[in-house]
């Protein structure tokens, strides 16, 4: 009886569909196990008998039947062209149903000779779905969300690759076990079932994920510059993304059998297989669909993370851009039809690039100048040495020492590189900001390099201008967030001790209903709140050194004294950017400019 069993399993094919394109694995077209009698019962005799009345009058079907069961479509498509009120409906079923006549039957003539020499089909099997199948549904996942990056590609095939190919594996060696192994009857439905599926939830993940990072940009970069990880500060995109992608596979999960025979148990069952046995084919179906999709995203969702931050965690949000790539549907009719010659308009980008570089040649470098020193450092905490680029491509160079305790405001015309020279000193800019073969930063005597990047950021913490009410969640969630980083994480109540800390100086502040305030979406608090909570959060945190990109920029007059009362005695050292020429006598502050070399410093006070 077990012989039988393995020689059913030997006979499997695909044919039918579903939701999920779960396309069943049947018995051949007579319903019979290869070399299996013998060993039947008298429900097996009945199943082949059935199996061969099924046969006759439904797998021999001729292109007169095909043509009948299209004559519904087209009396509906006919309709449609004469009421001329549908808009391109009628001419978009047209041309889906040319494609599914002429695809299905391009792939019947190139399945009908692997299929034939099936004993000598290894290679073309092999070829055909890792050399063709997998490349052709990698394009097509990348192609349809409306976001893509660098690189989006290589992460979208290679989650295919390991997740099908894992599934591949586990259905033919350990649950159906054809002979041959490779059989392209086997391989091939299988193989196609799962890589359609996979495609989808791709898509889903990779549309869900950039999108996500997109709009969350602003809180991954404060929760980079307080000393997560990039999988620390992109956590709920990850999560989303992979729960958006076994949305579709799950839900059908939760209702197959109930509201409809599934595709897989409709082919068998078709073909003569009995109820039970029809089953058992659509649970492993489903659970290799739900174990595919699920690796294949974890993989690409892993890949791309790896893309869009660099190998010292800085987040490269430029990289994420709109997808323009062409669809596989589409590529016959847009890319042919619009064709554009190679060469086309070179010359206006020749010319553009040409006008860019001349403007970017006329501006002159950047430095660093003292324009009044408040103090001889004693104890040196930041020290740096850079030169890089900034706004615009402009070189520039800084030195700059600062002492424990000290503050150092930097002053400069709006769009000089103020704030890309901040976010370079925390390690929050692309490379090339600062040349680390020609500069030094060293904190405590130890070179930035020495530190692991969640550590600096820790230490140096950078917090950008007006990003508080563009932040997602709540203050309350960006706290909780904060101390259980794992660079961060203190004791059970670290955040219970941070959110009073927070709370004890934005009433200080003048922020009203504090305990209200910080449970409110960022999104609905005014400019001046918002940016007074993140600053609390910041003044509360371990860090050594602050570098604050205008940090009362939002205030009035009397809250903006309240909180450089707070930054006299702070303790910590603090580089900040400012607008306001007298900000920097209040405080007692050394001043520093960025100038183009040449142009001359303002009298020191």
């Amino acid at each position: 009886m077990s012989g039988g069993l393995r020689r059913r399993n030997d006979n499997v094919l695909a044919s039918g569909d579903d939701e999920t394109d779960t396309s069943p694995l049947v018995p051949d077209s007579h319903g019979k196990s290869n070399g299996g009698g013998g060993g039947g019962s008298g429900h097996d005799s009945s199943s082949r008998t059935n199996a061969t009345t099924t046969k006759d009058d439904i797998d021999d079907l001729s292109w007169t039947r095909v043509a009948i069961a299209f004559l519904p479509l087209l009396a509906l498509t006919t309709a449609a062209i004469y009421s001329g009120s549908l808009g391109h409906l009628p001419e978009d079923a047209l041309v889906a149903s040319l494609r599914t006549f002429v695809q299905l039957s391009f792939l019947a003539a190139l399945l009908t000779p692997i299929f034939a020499s099936e004993s000598h089909s290894r290679l073309f099997t092999l070829s055909y779905v890792f050399l063709f199948m997998l490349p052709l549904a990698a394009y097509e996942s990348t192609a349809r969300p409306p976001l893509t990056h660098r690189g989006a590609y290589p992460a979208t095939l290679s989650g295919l690759f390991i997740g099908v190919a894992t599934s591949v594996t586990v259905a033919v060696f350990l649950v159906v076990r054809p002979r041959p192994r490779h059989s392209p009857r086997v391989v091939i439905p299988l193989s196609g079932m799962l890589i359609s599926n996979a495609l989808s939830g791709l898509a889903l993940a990779s549309s869900e994920l950039l999108d996500q990072l997109r709009n969350r940009s602003e809180r991954i970069d404060v929760l980079l510059a307080m000393g997560a990880s990039p999988l620390e500060a992109a956590w709920g995109a990850v999560t989303s993304a992979l729960t958006k992608s076994l949305v579709p596979t799950l839900s059908s999960m939760n209702v197959i059998g109930l509201v409809a025979i599934p595709g897989m148990m409709t082919g068998q069952i078709l073909s003569g297989g009995s109820p039970g046995r029809a089953a058992r084919y659509q649970m492993v179906i489903m659970y290799l669909v739900a174990a595919a999709n699920w690796l294949s995203a974890t993989v690409m969702v892993g890949v791309t993370m790896g893309q869009v931050f660099d190998a010292r965690g800085v987040f490269m949000g430029h990289t994420i851009v709109d997808n323009a790539t062409p669809r596989v549907s589409q590529v016959v009719s847009d890319v042919i039809l619009h064709f554009r010659v190679p060469g086309e308009n070179v010359g206006l980008d020749v010319m553009k690039t040409a006008e860019e570089d001349a403007m970017m040649t006329e501006l002159a470098p950047i430095e660093l100048r003292s324009e009044y020193v408040a103090s001889d450092v004693s104890e040196p905490l930041l020290d740096l040495d850079v030169v890089g680029t900034l706004a615009l491509g402009r070189n520039f160079r800084a030195s700059l020492t600062l002492g424990r305790g000290e503050i150092s405001c930097l002053l400069g015309p709006s769009g000089i590189g103020k704030s890309t020279f901040f976010r370079a000193i925390a390690e929050l800019s692309s490379a090339g900001a600062i040349d680390g073969t020609l500069s030094t930063i060293r904190l405590n005597g130890i070179r930035r390099e020495s530190f692991p990047p969640s550590e600096w950021r820790r230490r140096v913490m950078y917090l950008p201008q007006m990003t508080a009410s563009s932040l997602t969640g709540t203050p309350i969630d960006l706290i909780k967030d904060v101390h259980s980083l794992k660079i961060r994480k203190g004791g059970p109540g670290a955040t219970v001790n941070g959110v009073n800390a927070v709370l004890e100086l934005i009433q200080k502040w003048n922020v009203r209903d504090a305990e209200v305030a910080i449970r409110r979406e960022w999104s609905d608090l005014s400019g001046g709140e918002a940016q007074r909570i993140l600053l609390a959060v910041a003044f509360t945190s371990d860090s050594e050194v602050l570098l604050l990109d205008e940090p009362t920029s939002a205030l009035d007059e009397v809250t903006k004294g309240k909180v450089e009362d707070s930054l006299r005695s702070l303790g910590k050292a603090v580089f900040m950017v400012t607008h306001d020429e007298d900000q920097p006598n209040r405080l007692g502050a050394s001043r520093l400019r960025l100038l183009p070399m040449g142009e001359t410093l303002s009298q020191s006070p």
